[in-house]
């Protein structure tokens, strides 16, 4: 987390290493700033600057969340990982069940839009359900709409954020593995499948790796370095 964060309209404080929790009707705004939400273990929300979600189901296999506005990107990594996510929206409901980077558009006032980098996602809307692949776009509000190419390498500041969280992440990861390795404590351990999840997460070290109890992982930027 950076900058500005609201849960239930109560500002978070930028740095701090306690893990907060979105439970099931809360809402996580951010005014300007970003946050992180660890969905599972290799799954993460990041929301943009101006950007707003509801926690609608916490369950570790199925989470689901209700974008209201703004941008948010999901990075999943677990190529393994079973489950899926599910991100509604006005104009259309995005499933995500693979591995892949997925960001929705939802500014006000224009059609919500979700981008593919990699992967595969499905929109259902009231008239069908529509497979997305790897860098293609989609309108969410148009029926009749079909997936277009898109540049996957014109990155815009919430894009390159969210790289670098990756790469802050993926580094912790292999630093606990190594720790793991030596027999030391190796930073924060893997937490039990089948519970439930919706932590703002990630301090520093491994943050992909935390399994919040019930509800959502708020997470702290590490640094001040992932600032534009």
């Amino acid at each position: 987390m950076e900058g500005d964060v609201f849960l239930e309209g109560r500002p978070l404080e930028p740095g701090s290493t306690k893990l907060e929790s979105l439970q099931i009707g809360e809402r996580l705004r951010t005014g300007n700033g970003r946050a992180e939400i660890v969905l599972a273990s290799g799954r993460m929300l990041r929301l943009d600057r101006q950007a707003e979600v509801e926690m609608l189901a916490d369950d570790l296999l199925a989470p689901e969340l209700r974008l209201h506005s703004g941008s948010v990107i999901v990075e999943w990594t677990d190529i393994f990982g079973d489950g899926e996510a599910l991100i509604r929206h006005a104009d259309g409901d995005v499933r995500l069940r693979k591995a892949g980077r997925y960001r929705v558009d939802a500014e006000e006032g224009l059609t919500a839009e979700l981008r593919v980098f990699d992967g595969k996602a499905w929109v259902q809307d009231e008239a069908r359900s529509r497979s997305v692949g790897k860098r293609r776009l989609l309108a969410l509000a148009e029926p009749d709409g079909k997936p277009e190419k898109f540049d996957a390498e014109d990155l815009d500041g919430f894009d390159r954020w969210n790289l670098r969280r990756s790469r802050i992440v993926a580094r912790g990861n292999r630093q606990a593995r190594r720790g793991e390795g030596r027999g030391g404590r190796g930073g924060i351990g893997r937490g039990r499948r089948g519970g439930r999840r919706g932590g703002l997460g990630g301090g520093l070290g491994d943050a992909s790796r935390r399994t919040p109890g019930r509800g959502g992982g708020i997470g702290r930027v590490p640094g001040a370095s992932n600032r534009f």
